[in-house]
């Protein structure tokens, strides 16, 4: 099924279901009012804000610890705290630059200067994000079980 682009604002605007299902809840609860609006940049930015966010706390990086930096460092395939260093190296490789391309293209940008969006670019960029932090929800998931284990023994 197709919708134009403001069909579809309309849908989404009347069926909060929507990002409710296909976003995780940090995203709706924080970027998602700006996306309704039309303010699609601040979506981007506080989206993959989330992100960085979630990043550094899981890996325990300090505040002033930011952007593609703070990602290689969580995600490096030596020592990276989030690495998941049971897969193969090239997954390992791939997560890292899945992880710092998306904030380097996507969060940086609109750091910086004003970056014009139309909404279905902004909703894709948002989805993006999304499941960034549903793959942090998992690998946190994972640090933690690890941890309850080593404690166990």
């Amino acid at each position: 099924m197709q919708f134009r682009e403001d069909h579809f604002q309309e849908l989404i605007g009347e069926w909060t279901l929507v990002p409710e299902l296909l976003f995780h809840q940090s995203i709706t609860e924080e970027a998602w009012p700006s996306m309704k609006i039309g303010k699609y940049d601040n979506a981007v930015f506080e989206a993959f804000k989330l992100v960085e966010i979630r990043v550094r706390e899981i890996g325990n990086f300090p505040q002033d610890k930011i952007g593609v930096a703070l990602i290689r460092e969580a995600f490096n395939v030596d020592s990276g705290p989030l690495q998941n260093f049971d897969l193969p190296k090239a997954e390992q490789e791939a997560i890292s630059h899945f992880f710092s391309g998306a904030i380097g293209l996507y969060k940086n940008p609109h750091s910086h200067r004003k970056v014009e969006l139309e909404f279905k670019e902004a909703f894709e960029m948002v989805l993006i994000a999304s499941h960034l932090l549903s793959k942090l929800d998992s690998i946190e998931e994972r640090i933690s079980e690890k941890i309850y284990n080593m404690l166990r023994l």
